[in-house]
């Protein structure tokens, strides 16, 4: 098995965040319209975690508005 540093982990784990923030942003396209760029940008900087919350619930927003409300209580911890 090759050494991997940490470096090259931070690394992956930051491709694999932006891989499924691009299929998030390309699904909640689709059912909400257009994101706003602000919106687009606060989704690519989420951690795994909450893209994982994020996934798990996108079926369920069918307006910008939703995501929104979904964003903004992510500081709550009212991601449900």
């Amino acid at each position: 098995m090759p050494y991997v540093t940490s470096v090259e982990r931070l690394a992956k784990a930051e491709g694999k965040a932006e891989g499924k923030a691009g299929v998030i942003l390309a699904v909640l396209h689709r059912e909400c319209g257009s994101l706003p760029a602000e919106m687009q940008n606060r989704i690519g900087k989420l951690t795994l975690d909450e893209l994982d919350h994020l996934q798990q619930r996108m079926f369920d927003f069918h307006r910008v508005a939703d995501v929104q409300a979904w964003l903004d209580g992510l500081g709550n911890g009212k991601t449900g």
